[in-house]
């Protein structure tokens, strides 16, 4: 069956067109991104541009002078560079994973979204919570393809989707039969005969 099964076009058009159905997502994806961030936390109800949220933003703004311009940062560098500018008792970091633009807070999306490379860090940012430092840490590139190009991406799944299908048909098309004991008898399985009284 391998030999006869070498294209989507090989396989029965019911199943492909299910198969691409269920996967229509995967034609048209906007870019996502990953990230981390380092923030300054100003407690809810505080002020904007009061004491607190003065103090947070020049925390922020130290370690985001600190990092501009540095390329290739993996969290690790950024916590550590926040940590010997300012401590850790005054700063949270998190991670956010693979999420385009309208799933962030827009502060933090805006900030993300205009950083040019992996591994860079944008300015102090002001986002519900406080003041943060985003780091891009990942990406799933935007992508715009044709129904035949998901085809032949999804093709190793088509092809087994339809093994699995062909091997039930004959299988409900067979009548099999099992004999227990022969099975035993050939494995050596078989209790001793029992000698009679």
């Amino acid at each position: 069956m391998e030999r006869k099964i070498q294209t989507p076009a090989d396989l029965p058009d019911s199943l492909t067109r299910r198969l691409l159905e269920r996967n229509r997502w995967r034609l048209h994806r906007v870019e996502y991104r990953a990230s981390f961030f380092v923030r300054f936390p100003v407690a809810k109800g505080e002020p904007r541009e009061g004491p607190a949220d003065r103090a947070a933003r020049a925390n922020a703004e130290r370690v985001a002078q600190a990092l501009a311009g540095e390329r290739g940062l993996f969290a690790h560098h950024v916590r550590q560079r926040a940590r010997e500018l300012i401590g850790a008792a005054t700063m949270e970091d998190g991670t956010v994973e693979l999420s385009d633009p309208p799933r962030l807070v827009p502060a933090y999306s805006d900030a993300l979204f205009a950083l040019p490379e992996l591994g860079r860090t944008s300015g102090a940012v002001r986002t519900d919570w406080g003041w943060d430092i985003i780091l891009w840490t990942g990406v799933l590139p935007a992508r715009d393809i044709t129904p035949d190009e998901l085809a032949l991406e999804l093709f190793p799944e088509l092809r087994q989707m339809y093994f699995v299908a062909w091997s039930r048909s004959i299988g409900k098309s067979t009548k099999v039969e099992v004999f227990p004991e022969a099975f035993d008898r050939a494995l050596g399985m078989t209790a001793p005969a029992k000698e009679p009284r």
